[in-house]
């Protein structure tokens, strides 16, 4: 957060020991967190969710650089959220490229699935996509893999990332039909 420059990012721990600190506040109630500092709270659940990939995952290299960014999340979806212009802002100064496809959690639709599509057949790799828990992304991304992969392939990518798609299967069938 604070590499981002995000607004709120100035409250958080500037020591180990304070990252610690917070940590432990952050789990021991991160409802009540996510409320009251909403900053440190995204930047736990971040860290959280990037250590328990790391954790599974082999590292072939220990650098990532995004090429691209895609948020996939609606400005003021709740209060505290991270703003998408300051977000952009930020991959922009950072190098990336930035695309805003804001979807409605729970309700995707066909075209949301065509323009993402349509991006990240474009994008340079690897990309960055943003929402809230990651799972408007990987449901975007499920969709839109499957014009071109398996779908077995698509649930077993998802479920070593932390994510369970297979109820997706009728309409990653559907998208199937619409491989090139």
């Amino acid at each position: 957060a604070k590499v981002l420059g995000m607004t709120g990012s100035e409250s958080l721990p500037s020591t180990s020991a304070e990252a610690q600190a917070l940590g432990e506040a952050v789990a021991a109630d991160p409802e009540a967190m996510k409320v009251n500092n909403p900053a440190a709270w995204l930047a736990y659940t971040v860290y959280e969710r990037i250590l328990k990939k790391l954790q599974n995952e082999p590292i072939e290299d220990s650098r990532i650089d995004f090429e691209d960014g895609y948020g996939n999340r609606p400005d003021a979806e709740e209060p505290g959220q991270p703003g998408m212009a300051d977000i952009e802002a930020a991959a922009r100064a950072n190098g990336m490229e930035w695309v805003y496809l804001p979807v409605e959690s729970g309700n995707i639709f066909d075209n949301d699935v065509d323009r993402f599509d349509a991006m990240i057949r474009q994008a340079d790799k690897p990309v960055l996509a943003f929402c809230r828990s990651g799972t408007r992304c990987t449901v975007l991304w499920a969709l839109s893999s499957a014009r071109t992969e398996p779908a077995h392939d698509i649930v077993n990518k998802a479920r070593r990332a932390g994510y369970d798609v297979g109820g997706l299967a009728p309409r990653m069938a559907q998208q199937a039909g619409k491989r090139s």
